[in-house]
C-alpha cells in the first residue's frame, strides 16, 4: 500500500511538472494514470478540473470538481473552483449553492458569503428580466442574508466601515427586514452614532411591531442621545413583548438606578433611597432559603477570594483590578474568578491564566450561579460592577458565601442588604454622613481606594502645550452622560473668565454629528463660540488616546459623577485635573484621586471656587509645566500608583473582614 501511495505521489508530481511548464496535455495523461490506480483521487480530479477550465471547457471543469468534492468535501478551495466553473457558464444558482456550501464550513470564510451574495443578485436580476417577481423578490433575500452575515463577520474583525457597507447593500435587497436594520442600527449606536441608529430602529418596529430587540435597542439610542425618558418608554415595550429580555430587566432596573449618579438634581439621600428600595425589593422576591456556611472558621489560613465581574476583558477597571490580581499573595488568598463575559479577548485569557479557578457565568441562572460558589467553597465573594451593565447582582440577593463585598465597578451602595462590606477610602466616603448612605459597612483602605497601572508603552509626558499655543487648552475625555448641563455652564463659565482659551472635549458620542451639534448649541448659548470648541469621537487605539494629552494643558472633572480612569490617565499623562467635591462617593472620586498626586488645592467647594481655580492655573503657564512635568513620578510614588502596597492593603482588608465572620455566633 506505501508503494502504490509513494507511485502516485511521484505520478501527481510529474503531472504538475507538466502543468507548471504548459504541457497541459502530457499534464492531463499523468493526471489521469493517476485516477487509473485511484478512481476517486480528488487532487487528479481537481487538477484535470483546473486544466478543463484553462482550456475554457466548464462544463467538464465542473464536472471533474464535483467528483473531487465528494471525496474531500471541506476542501474550501474546491468549493470555491467549482463555483467559479458554474460562473463561467453563467450557472449562478448552481454557483451560489456551492459558494453557500463553502461559506457554512467551519471557517466560516469570508469570500464565500461576498461571493454568494453577488451569485444571488445576479440570480434575482435574471429573474427581473424574465418578469418573475417572486424569483426576483426571493433571491433578493437571499443575497441580503449573505451580505448581512458579511457584516457580521466584518463586525468581529472591527472593520466597521466594511460592515456598514455590507449592511447598507442589504437593506436595500432586503428594505422590511427587522433583525437586519437592528444589525445596522446596533452598529452605528456602538459606533457613537446613535442619532443615525435610531431611524433604523424604527423602520425596524415599523416592519415588525413585535420585535423586542429593536424597541429594546431603540432605548439605548435614545439614553445615548439624552432622551431618557422616550428611552424608558421603549424599554418598557420591550419588556412587555419579551419579559426575560436580559437589557431591558437591566435597564429598568439597575440601568435607572446607574443614570440617577449621573444627576445633579438628585440629593445622597434619595439616590441612597433608590438603591435601598431596589435591593429590598430584590430580596423580598427571593424564595430560596439564606443557606448556612460550613466554611472553616480559621483566621489565618488562606481564603478562597472570589471575583464577579462582566469585564474581565479590555476595560477601563482593568487598569486596577489587574494591578491588584497579579500583585495577589498566593499564599494568602486563593483567588477565583467569576466572569460574565460574553466576548473573551487578550486581558480575559491573562486573567484565566493568572488564576486557581475561571467560571464563566454567561448563561447561568442565578441559582446556578450560587451552586458554583458553593462547590468552589468561596470564603470571601466581591462584586465589581454594582449596578453596571451585565451585572450579576441578582445573584447575590441570596448569600452565596459567608463574606459578600463589593469594590470598585460602581460610584454608590448596590442596596442589597445581603452585601456586608463596600472597600473605599476615608476621602472618596468620609466616616459619618457617607455611613448612613449605604447598606453596606464601609471599609477605608489606607491612602486610596483604588490603584492606576498604566498600559506598556505610555506615551512620554510633554511640556504644557499652551507654552507654544500661545493659548490655554481645558479639556475633558468623560462619558457625555456626565457632561451635564450645569457641567456645560461651568465650563464655559471658565472659557469666558480665561480670553482666548479653548476647550478639547472626547466621547465616543462625538463621532455623531447631531451630538456634535447638540454640544456646539449649548456652548453658543453661554456665550462660547465654536472655533474654541474641539468636539473628538475616541481613539480606539490605547497609547494614541493618551497622546491626545499632550494637547490639554488643564483637565476638567465633571460633576456630579467624576471621572475615574479619565482622571488617573490625565494625571499620569502630567495634566493637572481640577474637581468639585460633592456630597456622595460619585461626587468625590476626584477629591481622592487629585489628593493622592499632591494636588488637594485643586479640588473646590463650589462651583465659583472650581471656575477660580481653573482660571487661576491658566494664568500662570511657567508654574502650570512645573507641576505637569513631575506629576507622573509622584502618582508613580503614592498609593494611587504603588501596587504592591494597594494589595497589601486590601488583603489586610479582606483578613480583617473573615475574622469578622469567623468571630460571629453561627446559625
Amino acid at each position: 500500500m506505501k508503494q502504490d501511495a509513494s507511485k502516485l505521489l511521484r505520478q501527481l508530481s510529474v503531472g504538475r511538472e507538466h502543468h507548471r511548464a504548459g504541457r497541459l496535455r502530457e499534464a492531463e495523461r499523468a493526471y489521469r494514470d493517476v485516477l487509473r490506480r485511484d478512481r476517486g483521487n480528488p487532487v487528479a480530479l481537481s487538477l484535470l478540473g483546473v486544466i478543463a477550465a484553462q482550456e475554457g471547457r466548464h462544463a467538464a471543469a465542473a464536472d471533474f470538481l464535483a467528483k473531487a468534492l465528494a471525496r474531500d468535501t471541506q476542501n474550501i478551495e474546491l468549493h470555491h473552483q467549482l463555483a467559479a466553473a458554474y460562473r463561467q457558464m453563467g450557472d449562478y444558482q448552481r454557483a451560489y449553492d456551492a459558494y453557500r456550501r463553502a461559506a457554512a464550513l467551519p471557517e466560516r470564510f469570508l469570500d464565500a458569503h461576498v461571493e454568494c451574495a453577488f451569485c444571488a443578485e445576479e440570480v434575482a436580476r435574471q429573474a427581473a428580466e424574465r418578469g418573475d417577481g417572486a424569483g426576483e423578490a426571493q433571491w433578493r433575500k437571499r443575497a441580503a442574508e449573505q451580505l448581512r452575515e458579511v457584516g457580521r463577520l466584518h463586525t468581529e474583525v472591527l472593520s466597521v466601515v466594511r460592515a456598514l457597507m455590507a449592511f447598507r447593500r442589504a437593506i436595500e435587497l432586503d428594505p422590511g427586514n427587522a433583525e437586519l436594520l437592528c444589525d445596522t442600527a446596533d452598529l452605528l449606536t456602538k459606533m457613537g452614532r446613535p442619532s443615525e441608529g435610531e431611524p433604523l430602529y424604527r423602520q425596524a418596529i415599523a416592519a415588525d411591531q413585535h420585535c423586542g430587540r429593536a424597541h429594546n435597542n431603540l432605548g439605548i439610542a435614545l439614553r445615548d442621545l439624552g432622551r431618557r425618558e422616550e428611552a424608558e418608554a421603549a424599554f418598557r415595550h420591550a419588556l412587555e413583548l419579551e419579559p426575560d429580555r436580559v437589557e431591558a430587566v437591566y435597564a429598568l432596573g439597575s440601568g435607572r438606578l446607574m443614570n440617577l449618579c449621573y444627576r445633579s438634581d438628585v440629593s445622597a439621600e434619595a439616590l441612597f433611597e433608590a438603591h435601598r428600595s431596589w435591593g429590598a425589593a430584590l430580596v423580598a422576591r427571593q424564595t430560596e432559603p439564606a443557606p448556612v456556611f460550613a466554611n472553616i472558621r480559621d483566621t489565618e489560613r488562606r481564603l478562597r477570594v472570589g471575583y464577579v465581574s462582566p469585564d474581565f476583558r479590555e476595560h477601563s477597571t482593568n487598569h486596577y483590578f489587574g494591578p491588584l490580581l497579579s500583585r495577589h499573595d498566593s499564599g494568602v488568598v486563593e483567588v477565583y474568578l467569576y466572569g460574565e463575559v460574553r466576548e473573551p479577548d487578550a486581558v480575559t485569557k491573562r486573567y484565566q491564566d493568572r488564576v486557581q479557578r475561571w467560571r464563566s457565568t454567561v448563561g447561568m441562572s442565578d441559582a446556578e450561579f450560587r451552586r458554583c460558589v458553593a462547590e468552589d467553597r468561596i470564603d470571601v465573594l466581591i462584586d465589581l460592577a454594582g449596578h453596571t451593565a451585565s451585572t450579576r447582582l441578582p445573584a447575590l440577593a441570596v448569600k452565596p458565601a459567608p463574606v459578600t463585598a463589593t469594590w470598585l465597578g460602581y460610584p454608590c451602595t448596590t442596596g442589597l442588604p445581603t452585601i456586608d462590606y463596600r472597600l473605599t477610602d476615608a476621602l472618596a466616603d468620609p466616616p459619618g454622613a457617607a455611613d448612613h448612605q449605604h447598606t453596606e459597612t464601609l471599609i477605608r483602605l489606607p491612602g486610596c481606594f483604588l490603584c492606576y497601572e498604566p498600559p506598556p508603552g505610555l506615551p512620554r509626558v510633554t511640556p504644557a502645550p499652551g507654552l507654544a499655543n500661545g493659548h490655554v487648552t481645558f479639556g475633558s475625555f468623560n462619558n457625555l452622560a456626565k457632561v451635564t448641563p450645569e457641567v456645560v455652564e461651568t465650563w464655559a463659565a471658565i472659557l469666558r473668565e480665561v480670553p482666548r482659551s479653548r476647550l478639547l472635549l472626547k466621547s465616543k458620542l462625538f463621532a455623531d454629528a447631531t451630538v456634535r451639534q447638540s454640544y456646539a448649541d449649548r456652548f453658543l448659548s453661554l456665550g462660547i463660540a465654536g472655533e474654541r470648541l474641539d468636539f473628538r469621537p475616541m481613539i480606539p487605539n490605547q497609547i494614541e488616546h493618551l497622546g491626545t494629552y499632550s494637547e490639554v494643558d488643564i483637565g476638567l472633572d465633571p460633576f456630579p459623577y467624576n471621572g475615574t480612569t479619565t482622571t488617573s490617565e490625565a494625571m499620569w499623562m502630567g495634566v493637572p485635573v481640577v474637581t468639585l467635591i460633592g456630597d456622595h462617593h460619585a461626587s468625590r472620586v476626584g477629591l481622592s484621586l487629585v489628593t493622592q498626586a499632591g494636588l488637594a488645592h485643586l479640588a473646590a467647594t463650589d462651583r465659583a471656587g472650581y471656575v477660580r481655580i481653573a482660571a487661576d492655573l491658566a494664568r500662570d503657564l511657567g508654574a502650570l509645566n512645573a507641576l505637569r512635568l513631575p506629576l507622573r513620578e509622584r502618582l508613580r510614588a503614592s498609593p494611587h500608583g504603588d501596587a504592591p502596597r494597594f494589595a497589601r492593603n486590601f488583603e489586610a482588608a479582606l483578613r480583617e473582614i473573615w475574622r469578622r465572620w469567623c468571630a460571629s455566633e453561627p446559625l
